[in-house]
This record gives structure tokens, C-alpha cells and sequence, in this order.
């Protein structure tokens, strides 16, 4: 059965004007009713009704192509068009058999001929009216048909977007399930393990309690123990204060030593510059006077020995300071490495005493 156009674009409209949820909506926010069951049927019975529409659309598409070519084929052969479609003459109607003319007398008279050729141009007219009507009428049917196609389009990605979504949910539970069932195995676990830990717990303040007790007689020894110790740290002190003057002693003398050694140094440097000018002006004199050479070459000589004998015996006091500064140096280390030990031994006690104060 052809639905009429207004009554067939009156249900479309109506069914494409429904609220729906476009493609791109949140999933979230279609979770409070959208995927019960009765939304899919209602689906399907909305894509069964639209096919239905699109059917009987379509049959009266064609019906109203055909009369458009017939149209056409009219227009093309407007003699036998007009011929048809004219109404039949009087003369064959009962109630004028007597008063209608022969059809030669018809064909002959003008009247006859311009009142027929009226009504073949009304009914010309009339169908091209109708022509124009049934185009309009086809492209709002395009219109309405592409309309219909968006909206089915639109309902199928709906229909998917919420199967998608069902989808999600359902491998979302057996998610939260399987999540549930490990943390009850995982309490499960909790429980037993507390209760070994209580258990734990029990041994360990037993074995707290003797720890206790044997720590208590430990300290009473260390507190002898650390008692002894601070008696030696005062003599280990006192021991240190002598080696500390007694190094400051030795460190001043080694100074001054050093000090008079320096000067020593400077002074014979003095002397060999003072020699070596000697020298000089002792050459410019054996250049000036070549007759008083030979007794300037013995004074030379003199001077010379003078000199290496001043300067042997030099060396020789220097290498006997540098041998009393090497003894000296090696005493120092030897009282210093005792006064380290000495040290370590103090730091020692008074590391352990402040551990015991703290207690």
C-alpha cells in the first residue's frame, strides 16, 4: 500500500526529529538507561518501520517517474494526446440521439472545431501543471529519502557506539570481577600473614626480654670498664700536655738552629762575593804590574786555599747540622705517631663515655 506524501513526510519528519545521541557523546553519559535491552529493540523496530517507509517511498517514486515519461510521451504526439483525452461527443449520448448532427455536419462546422481545440489546450495545460507538480513533488521526495538515509546513518552509528559501549562495560566487569577475586585471595593472604606476624610478635618480645636482661649486666660492665678508662684518659692527657711542651722545645730550638744556619749560609756568601771581587781587582793589579806577578800568583794561590779550606769546612758543619736535623726529624716523628696512638686511644674513651651518657 503507497502512503500519501504529506502522510509518508509527516511520519518521517516525526521519526527524524526524535532526540538522539550524536555519534561523537561520551559513553558516561549514556550509562543510566541507554543500554538496557529495550533500547536495542526499539532500534530495530525504528530501522524496520524506516525500511517499510523507504519501500512504499520508493514505489511511489517510480510510479510517479512512469507518469512523467507518459507525460513526455504525451507532449511528443499532442494529436493523439488530445484525441484521447477529449471528451466524447454528445451525439453518443442517449438523451440527444435525435438532436445530434451527422459527424460530417461536426467536422464542418467551426463552432464545433474551436471548442474542441479549447479543451485539448486546458487539459495541455492541466497536465503540464501537473508535470511541474510531480517534479516538485519528486525532488521533495529526493530530499525526504536523503534525510532518511542521514538519519538511518545517524541511528547506526548510535546503535554501534552503544554495542561498543555495552561491549566496554561488559570486559569492564569481568575486569572488576577478576580484580575482586584477587584482592579476596589477597586478604585472605593478609590474614594468615598477620596472624604469623602476631605469632612473630610473641618471640620477639620474649627475646626482647632477655636482651633486656642481658644488656642490663652488659652496661654494669662497661660502666666498670669506662670507669677504668677515664682514670687512664686523665694520665693518657697529662701524658700528652708534657709531649705537647716538650715538642714546642724541641720546635724552637730546631728554629733557631735553623735560624743561625741561615745566617751562617748568608755570611759565606758574602765572603765569596767579597772574594770574588778580591779576585778581580787581583787580575786588573797582575795586568797593571807584570813584575809583582809572580808574588800576586802566591797570593792568589793563598787566598784560593784560604777559600776551599773555609768552604770544606763549611760542608762539613752543614752535613753535620743536616745528619742532627735528620735525628732530630725522625725523633719528632717517633713522639708524634705515640701521641697519635695516645689520641685514638682518648677519642676512643670519650666516645664511649657520651654513648654511655646518652643512655
Amino acid at each position: 500500500m503507497t502512503l500519501p506524501y504529506h502522510q509518508t513526510n509527516k511520519h518521517h519528519h516525526q521519526h527524524y526529529n526524535q532526540p538522539t545521541t550524536p555519534p561523537n557523546s561520551s559513553p558516561n553519559s549514556e550509562m543510566d538507561d541507554s543500554l538496557q535491552p529495550e533500547t536495542f529493540k526499539d532500534l530495530e523496530l525504528m530501522a524496520m518501520i524506516l525500511r517499510t517507509d523507504i519501500e512504499n517511498r520508493n514505489h511511489a517514486i517510480h510510479q510517479l517517474e512512469s507518469l512523467t515519461h507518459a507525460l513526455h510521451d504525451m507532449n511528443g504526439s499532442s494529436t493523439t494526446t488530445v484525441s484521447s483525452l477529449a471528451p466524447p461527443p454528445s451525439n453518443l449520448s442517449p438523451m440527444n440521439r435525435s438532436t445530434t448532427p451527422p459527424p460530417d455536419a461536426m467536422s464542418r462546422s467551426p463552432s464545433y472545431n474551436n471548442s474542441a481545440a479549447g479543451k485539448s489546450g486546458r487539459v495541455i495545460e492541466k497536465l503540464m501543471a501537473e508535470n511541474d507538480r510531480l517534479r516538485r513533488e519528486l525532488k521533495v521526495e529526493t530530499t525526504a529519502r536523503e534525510e532518511e538515509r542521514k538519519a538511518k546513518e545517524a541511528i547506526r552509528q548510535h546503535r554501534d557506539l552503544l554495542q561498543s559501549t555495552n561491549d566496554n562495560l561488559v570486559m569492564q566487569n569481568n575486569i572488576d570481577r577478576t580484580a575482586l577475586s584477587r584482592k579476596d585471595r589477597k586478604i585472605e593472604e593478609l590474614k594468615q600473614q598477620k596472624e604469623v606476624e602476631a605469632r612473630m610478635r610473641e618471640a620477639a618480645e620474649g627475646d626482647l626480654r632477655v636482651t633486656q636482661r642481658e644488656t642490663n649486666e652488659i652496661v654494669q660492665e662497661v660502666k666498670s670498664q669506662l670507669s677504668r678508662e677515664v682514670m687512664e684518659r686523665k694520665k693518657a692527657v697529662n701524658e700528652y700536655d708534657v709531649l705537647k711542651e716538650s715538642i714546642k722545645r724541641i720546635d724552637a730550638g730546631y728554629s733557631a738552629r735553623l735560624e743561625k744556619m741561615k745566617a751562617q749560609v748568608d755570611a759565606l756568601e758574602k765572603q765569596r762575593h767579597k772574594d770574588a771581587d778580591t779576585l778581580q781587582k787581583l787580575e786588573v793589579t797582575i795586568e797593571q804590574q807584570q813584575q809583582e806577578l809572580e808574588k800576586m800568583r802566591a797570593a792568589k794561590t793563598k787566598i784560593t786555599e784560604k777559600y776551599s779550606e773555609t768552604l770544606r769546612t763549611v760542608e762539613e758543619e752543614m752535613a753535620a747540622i743536616r745528619n742532627m736535623a735528620s735525628d732530630r726529624e725522625q725523633e719528632l716523628i717517633d713522639t708524634i705517631e705515640t701521641a697519635k696512638t695516645t689520641l685514638g686511644s682518648l677519642r676512643h674513651s670519650l666516645k664511649v663515655q657520651n654513648n654511655f651518657k646518652d643512655d
